[in-house]
């Protein structure tokens, strides 16, 4: 049901609101309070960037605030996601360059797969770090604090190679893509 995080639910419809407050008061009370009807002017998907959210969820590229980006793709058998530094060239050096790169990646790619209900076969293309200090610290490692968020867990990589790292994590029922986008038979790519 809700979790600890979770201040309030909004609803704008009435009658959804009080379907709700009757639900939660018979099977969940401590939730009731949580339940809140808005009468605001702005949608609420508009209110809370919703759509927005979807709609750059459904992209192949994800940009990085570095300037960096993810390219994100999809099939049947697995996930593919590439980090590229893009126009992002760092104030040091490359190395410097490409571990902030990854770092940042690697948070966008947690939130990325949450939001895009991902799992089964994935694998994540970091760039290469030649630096054994930027190797150790990597942010791919699924203890890191970026993945602590992710549910299920991904279990540990299966193989590191040439800054890849092949995670499988229990496929969800409904990937984002497969309940917003349909097939293109022609062309490569989905029609929203």
């Amino acid at each position: 049901m809700a979790r600890a995080p979770i201040d309030r639910v909004r609803v704008d419809s009435r009658l959804t609101w009080q379907q709700m407050q009757e639900f939660a008061a018979k099977y969940a009370p401590q939730l009731v309070e949580l339940i809140e009807l808005y009468s605001g002017d702005r949608p609420l998907l508009e209110l809370y960037g919703v759509e927005e959210e979807i709609r750059r969820a459904l992209e192949p590229r994800v940009a990085l605030k570095s300037n960096g980006y993810l390219i994100i793709e999809q099939t049947e058998a697995m996930t593919t996601v590439d980090v590229n530094t893009g126009a992002f060239v760092g104030h040091r050096n490359l190395e410097e360059t490409i571990f902030k790169t990854n770092l940042e990646a690697a948070t966008a790619i947690a939130r990325q797969l949450r939001l895009r209900n991902l799992g089964g076969i994935i694998i994540l293309d970091f760039i290469d770090m030649k630096d054994a200090e930027h190797q150790r610290q990597g942010a791919a490692h699924p203890g890191k604090k970026p993945w602590r968020r992710i549910t299920p867990r991904p279990a540990l990589p299966v193989c590191r190679n040439w800054g890849w790292w092949r995670w499988r994590a229990s496929a969800p029922a409904n990937p984002l893509g497969s309940c917003c986008a349909s097939p293109v038979r022609y062309a490569r790519g989905a029609a929203n």
